[in-house]
């Protein structure tokens, strides 16, 4: 019946039920078959269940003959069909310890939208294929609504996946999805410290315009900004500048006028609490002032904040900081540090942010996600995402909506 010592694809569909893997396994097990691999997934009530079998040692065609006839009555009471198939040897992808062949070159693919709809994974689906990229898993990580799916793709090991990347995110476009592409590896699954900048990423204000209106000085204010952005002033000269205008002010008058305006961008008090309760160490690293900064971190109980101190002499002002400026190199220095300080891996660090100063964090970091940015960075991140609520970034983790229902 079957060639001597081949590796069958034994297949199991029908009504999930309890007890289907557990009579399969019992039949291989009576007759003494090694079960190379084994994977089972579940959707709407209906089971797809598989091995990978190996035969041979079976006392020839009447051995295969009664194996067969046993699976077959098996699924025939559980009510469900029962298959098999001998496998070739290029498929065996996916099993690296049959074949020295086999080059897995897996990525994480994950969907986010207000709802992933057919066009979206047309279209996704379709980039990858052209890449000749085979998809192994799809697993919907939103729990009421399709608006978070994520693909497993094995890419072949000559495709580029920067170009993978690029043909991904055009694919998307005009579809009101995000496409997030990471490499899928342990590291994926067991990031330990995330690093946010604050302005525009966790509150949705830019504290230095919002004290710049309480003083009066906004129009000079966004002036430097806007020739800074264009690059008509170096950052550390664009920020000077604008700290030098605040000069009289006084610290605690715009404390209490500032402080009731910043207010969280959706989803930040979600991310950060259901990443505390995970063992997440959290931090957050400002080029704004630590008046402003320490208050966030106070609200959001974060491990570290790191920003710049306005220089105060007799309660104001003085239109100078102290310590080093904390410009774009020296908040990827300062994520460095902080994973050091805790242990963990760069591997093992995601860096939100949303500024030119922020691509180097962006960069340093395991994952680096460009959240609601301007093009450059969404250019220079390894991810983009423009999604209202930042609790989708749990996503980008693997982590699926039934799960955190339980935190």
């Amino acid at each position: 019946m079957f060639a001597p010592s081949r590796r069958i694809l034994l297949t199991v569909h029908g009504a999930d039920r309890p007890g289907i893997c557990h009579a399969i396994c019992a039949v291989l097990a009576r007759h003494g078959v090694p079960v190379i691999d084994i994977e089972q997934a579940s959707t709407h009530r209906l089971l797809s269940l598989s091995f990978v079998i190996e035969l041979g040692h079976l006392a020839g065609e009447d051995g295969d003959a009664a194996l067969v006839k046993e699976l077959l009555y098996a699924g025939w009471q559980l009510g469900a069909h029962v298959q098999l198939e001998p496998m070739k040897d290029d498929d065996f992808i996916g099993f690296p310890e049959l074949t020295e062949s086999v080059n897995r070159n897996l990525y994480a693919v994950t969907l986010l939208g207000n709802q992933v709809g057919a066009d979206a994974l047309a279209a996704v689906t379709g980039a990858l294929a052209r890449r000749a990229a085979n998809i192994t898993n799809i697993h919907k990580l939103s729990r009421r609504r399709l608006a978070a799916v994520e693909m497993i793709a094995s890419v072949p090991s000559g495709e580029a996946m920067a170009e993978v990347k690029r043909d991904l995110l055009l694919a998307a476009q005009g579809l009101d999805i995000d496409v997030a592409v990471q490499r899928e590896n342990l590291y994926r699954r067991s990031k330990r410290l995330v690093v946010f900048d604050m302005d525009s990423t966790l509150i949705q204000q830019e504290v230095i315009d919002e004290v710049a209106r309480a003083i009066g000085c906004f129009d000079q204010v966004a002036d430097l900004t806007a020739r800074a952005m264009r690059g008509e002033l170096e950052f550390r000269e664009a920020f000077a500048a604008r700290v030098s205008l605040l000069r009289g002010a006084g610290a605690d008058d715009i404390v209490g006028r500032v402080a009731p305006r910043l207010t969280l961008v959706p989803g930040a008090a979600d991310l950060v609490r259901v990443l505390k309760k995970l063992g997440y160490k959290l931090a957050v690293i400002s080029g704004g002032f630590s008046i402003f900064v320490d208050l966030i971190k106070k609200q959001l109980d974060l491990d570290y904040a790191f920003s710049n101190e306005l220089d105060i002499q007799g309660g104001q002002l003085t239109g100078r900081v102290r310590g080093e400026i904390i410009d774009r190199q020296r908040k990827a220095d300062l994520l460095a540090m902080v994973a050091h300080v805790e242990g963990i891996q760069l591997d093992q660090v995601m860096a939100v942010g949303d500024g030119a100063n922020d691509i180097a964090m962006l960069e340093r970091a395991g994952l680096g996600v460009a959240f609601n940015a301007k093009k450059t960075v969404q250019d220079a991140a390894q991810v983009a995402v423009n999604r209202t609520d930042m609790a989708s970034l749990l996503y980008l983790l693997g982590l699926r909506e039934d799960e955190l229902a339980e935190l």
